[in-house]
């Protein structure tokens, strides 16, 4: 959920509005790497479609942006389902990671 979440927040930070971006964004290796993946070449996904892919698509973001709190996740529709205070958690938690001061 983190590394969703950042990659929306690089993205429109970046000037990338509309999700269809991120069909291509998904391959852009920098773009994994600021937004936390360990594998930004994506070379280690589990499924063959999915290798050289270290992002993720549009629909994945979409779901994420979309999917209500009153949908039931054990339904398996739309897996990463939106939860206001897992969502509300998880972007502090990004917040904080980013912003706090560094020791160096």
């Amino acid at each position: 959920m983190e590394a969703l979440l950042a990659q929306r927040i690089h993205g429109l930070c970046l000037g990338y509005e509309d999700l269809n971006d991120h069909d291509t964004l998904r391959r852009d290796p920098l773009l994994a790497l600021v937004s936390g993946k360990s594998d930004p070449s994506g070379q280690d996904r589990r499924h063959p479609r999915d290798k050289g892919k270290a992002l993720a698509g549009k629909s994945t973001l979409n779901r994420l942006e979309l999917t209500g709190p009153d949908l039931d996740p054990r339904t398996g529709i739309g897996r990463s389902c939106w939860i206001p205070t897992r969502f509300r958690t998880c972007l502090w938690t990004c917040f904080w990671k980013r912003t706090r001061p560094r020791p160096w």
